[in-house]
């Protein structure tokens, strides 16, 4: 019975000793694979002795961070206003003025520096714009301005480029009463804009740009009447053609 026994687990030894060699190859291919993950390109990496890491990526190899787009570019510009004002003052006290919008052109050069900075120089005309105050008085509100503006694109999905933008410059404002006081006159001062809008590239070299702006004028003056904080919300919508490019506008997925 003892030699029935023995011959019982030298048999089961030698079954676990095989079922362990067959396994054996997989277990080391299932180590192997750990230590060595696959990328989508066949590379692996291996924790080598020397203990060297993967290079960094190459942003080159990346549209949107590749050769800058340097270029220069001309833009003419439409919409309307609506004028905003804090109070209007008379001699009869302090009124909430009834105004109109003026519509606006404009025209402009400008430069962009890369995928993120662009700068223009602009100037425009706004037309007459009516103001009316409780106790009677009627005037007529039209002007020009010249501004410098810079602007950040805050990337490109799909051809369009969502931006903001500040400026300042010079206003030119011609504010004239119709009544008994005359027709005022002439006045310029300092003016400053908030902006923000989208681009829509329509080829490489032109482009459609939406975009609002509030315009602040300060104080506007004629005979007998001011305007205080007076500024303007603008819609406008305009064309850009760019020239001299470097480099076509990159899109993120």
């Amino acid at each position: 019975m003892a030699t029935g026994n023995s011959w019982c687990g030298a048999a089961a030894l030698v079954t676990v000793l095989a079922l362990s060699e067959v396994a054996a190859p997989g277990a080391a291919r299932a180590g192997d694979n750990l230590l060595q993950p696959e990328f989508s390109d066949g590379a692996t990496f291996t924790a080598a002795a020397d203990g060297a890491l993967p290079d960094a990526p190459d942003l080159d190899s990346i549209p949107f961070f590749s050769t800058p787009d340097h270029a220069a570019y001309f833009r003419i510009d439409t919409g309307f206003g609506a004028l905003a004002a804090g109070d209007a003052l008379t001699a009869n006290g302090r009124f909430n003025p009834t105004l109109s919008g003026p519509v606006i052109a404009g025209v402009g050069i400008g430069y962009k520096f890369g995928f993120l900075l662009r700068g223009d120089v602009t100037a425009e005309y706004r037309s007459r714009a009516r103001v009316r105050t409780p106790d009677g008085i009627h005037a007529h509100l039209s002007g020009a301005n010249v501004m410098a503006n810079v602007y950040a694109d805050i990337g490109t999905w799909y051809g369009v480029t969502p931006y903001i933008g500040a400026g300042a410059g010079i206003g030119w404002d011609r504010f004239s009463r119709h009544d008994a006081f005359g027709s005022g006159g002439t006045r310029s001062g300092f003016v400053w804009a908030l902006m923000g809008g989208f681009a829509v590239e329509v080829t490489p070299s032109v482009t459609i740009d939406v975009g609002y702006r509030y315009l602040d004028a300060g104080t506007r003056r004629a005979p007998g009447l001011a305007l205080k904080e007076s500024g303007s919300h603008d819609l406008r919508i305009g064309l850009r053609w760019r020239f001299g490019a470097t480099a076509d506008a990159a899109s993120l997925p």
